[in-house]
């Protein structure tokens, strides 16, 4: 059974009317770039919760959470109505083995994602370690809109950091009918 904390909102990031970013303040245990938490609500006497990526370094002190707001869903409505002040649960331990000493060396890193699964791929390049065993690094993020490229400038930066060995690839559809 997990061992839940409190964690505070310090940020909330609203980059379009469903996506929006949270940053939150909580005693958690050292994560590996790549895994997730899970986040959590009392809503009616009920704890209703859900795994959230970490976007962030583990180094940073601060924890980030990108998500999507489902307006049906249970947990991502509420989260989205948080506000800085205020207090939900989090996992005291992360989870997961989407983390990069599973991945084999290889002459090309492809990191393939599409809305908000960009998480645990910045949070392994902020991060930075282990990434030398790669000869190049290629990030590709599809998303449907081009105003759903939240964290572009922080892609930036990164290709930048890298100095030409990652190479961004952003996609963007526009559904019409």
């Amino acid at each position: 059974m997990a061992n839940w904390v409190t964690g505070k909102v310090i940020q909330v990031r609203y980059w379009t009317d469903t996506l929006i970013s949270l940053v939150v303040h909580a005693p958690i245990d050292k994560f590996t770039a790549g895994q997730f938490a899970k986040l959590a609500l009392e809503i009616d006497g009920e704890r209703i919760q859900r795994a959230y990526s970490y976007v962030n370094s583990p180094q940073d002190p601060n924890l980030e959470f990108y998500l999507v707001t489902v307006p049906e869903g249970k947990l991502s409505p509420r989260l989205a109505a948080l506000t800085v002040g205020d207090e939900l649960l989090v996992t005291e331990q992360a989870s997961g083995f989407f983390v990069l000493e599973e991945v084999p060396s290889a002459n090309t890193l492809w990191m393939l994602s599409t809305g908000t699964a960009i998480g645990p791929f910045l949070s392994i390049l902020q991060l930075g370690d282990d990434l030398d065993r790669f000869e190049n690094i290629v990030l590709v993020h599809a998303v449907r809109y081009a105003r759903d490229l939240s964290y572009l400038p922080l892609m930036e930066q990164l290709a930048e950091r890298y100095q030409g060995n990652c190479v961004s690839k952003l996609l963007s559809a526009v559904k019409t009918i």
